[in-house]
């Protein structure tokens, strides 16, 4: 019996393991789910956005329920809008950000990463520009001598930008092991 229990024990741990790795992501509400619709996903922020956020189900990357879906539908300026979740990093220590993303046409989003040393700004990493087939796009950092960093989910937003649409979708951000 003690055998049996053992061996249930350990194959429920191998079994298990895999799962352990989704634990590692430091983004809080990987899924960009709403508490309210239309609202700012619950972990991240948004800072003077003009644009239609909601909950796509119809449009997400395969094996994905939903990804959150934005509307252009105001002159937002110059600046690109851009959806925020700030994190913690350890210095000098190597990151890698997953992101799946999509838009009505080529360009119109991406990802970034602000290293951020307090609340001053070290240096901007962009991503790869969005496409209009889903694509996962990676992006290898290092933290330098940053103690936070700002995860951006960025959108053009200009008037011209007007009636088209970027997706994002299971953003990942794990320290390099």
């Amino acid at each position: 019996m003690k055998s049996l229990l053992l061996f249930t024990s350990l194959t429920l741990t191998f079994l298990a393991a895999p799962l352990a790795s989704a634990g590692d992501n430091l983004l809080k509400n990987p899924e960009l789910k709403q508490a309210e619709e239309g609202k700012t996903p619950s972990g991240w922020k948004t800072y003077g956005n003009k644009q239609k956020l909601s909950t796509d189900e119809k449009e997400a990357p395969k094996g994905s329920e939903q990804s959150l879906r934005v509307d252009i539908v105001a002159d937002g300026g110059k600046s690109l809008g851009q959806v925020v979740q700030k994190i913690p990093v350890k210095a000098k220590t190597d990151y890698i950000l997953k992101l799946d993303m999509k838009s009505s046409t080529s360009g119109l989003g991406l990802g970034q990463i602000k290293l951020m040393s307090a609340r001053s700004e070290l240096q901007r990493i962009p991503t790869e520009k969005s496409s209009t087939k889903w694509s996962t796009i990676e992006l290898a950092f290092n933290s330098g001598n940053a103690d936070n960093i700002l995860v951006l989910l960025r959108f053009k937003q200009k008037a011209e930008h007007n009636g088209e649409t970027v997706w994002f979708a299971n953003p990942v951000l794990i320290e390099k092991h």
